[in-house]
């Protein structure tokens, strides 16, 4: 297969994802995306647990929410 030809995307050889995001709700709900699409995900409440994460492994992308309580 030729990069692209799966619609347009090139996968990367880790594909993992980490959400960083304090509302529960809006975590689960880009867990319940990531998941349908097949994507391997990790999630972080905070600051301190997501710089932990990025220490043990590394991630194709991070989606983070910029305001959070106690550091963003």
């Amino acid at each position: 297969m030729e990069p692209g030809e799966d619609g347009g995307r090139v996968k990367a050889a880790n594909e993992a994802v980490l959400i960083v995001e304090d509302d529960a709700p809006v975590r689960n709900l880009l867990k319940t995306i990531l998941e349908a699409e097949g994507y391997p995900w990790d999630a972080a409440g905070d600051a301190a647990e997501a710089r932990n994460r990025l220490a043990e492994k590394e991630y194709a992308l991070v989606l983070t929410d910029i305001n959070m309580p106690g550091e963003s």
